[in-house]
């Protein structure tokens, strides 16, 4: 019995830490979090994302290049959230509904909004003690773009999102 309530524990806390590498994803996804999209994933990782498919070094390399563009935003929303862990072979798959959508200045000039639903199919291993995506299939389920045909600015008193180190989530603790 006893047993079986540390495997359960054990099993609680690998699901934990792979949740937050998930959740983390989107967070540095959305905030241009460079450093914390490197942690994310084993130096050896292969990503299949649509756009993307080959090692995570070129995927880390497109991502530093899309932090240039100061026009672009992104928003991940996640939602169900499914893990298998395999405990005594360090691994784990999980299913990971997403939303992720993106504003984007297309070449001549136009504003468009994109919007995809995703599952974020992935492989986790754990190495040391620390649970990173070492896999990642991006499945697309649909998607599409509309044109932004007026731009509802926030107003001069908003907070307004920021990628890198502007963002108020590095200063609320301040």
């Amino acid at each position: 019995m006893e047993l079986d309530k540390e495997h359960e524990i054990e099993e609680m806390l690998a699901e934990r830490a792979i949740r937050r590498v998930i959740q983390a994803y989107a967070h540095a996804a959305d905030r241009g979090d460079v450093p914390l999209m490197e942690s994310l994933f084993w130096p050896d990782a292969i990503l299949d994302i649509g756009i993307y498919q080959g090692n995570v070094a070129g995927f880390i390399a497109g991502f530093v290049a899309a932090q240039r563009d100061s026009t672009r935003v992104s928003n991940h929303f996640q939602g169900n959230v499914f893990i298998e862990a395999n405990l005594s072979e360090h691994v784990a798959r999980a299913e990971t509904y997403c939303i992720g959508g993106s504003r984007v200045r297309n070449d001549d000039g136009t504003v468009v909004d994109r919007l995809s639903h995703v599952r974020y199919v992935d492989r986790f291993e754990e190495r040391a003690g620390e649970w990173r995506i070492h896999r990642r299939v991006v499945a697309f389920d649909w998607s599409g773009t509309t044109p932004v045909l007026t731009d509802d600015a926030p107003k001069p008193n908003w907070v307004v999102g920021r990628r890198g180190p502007d963002d108020i989530w590095h200063h609320i603790l301040d």
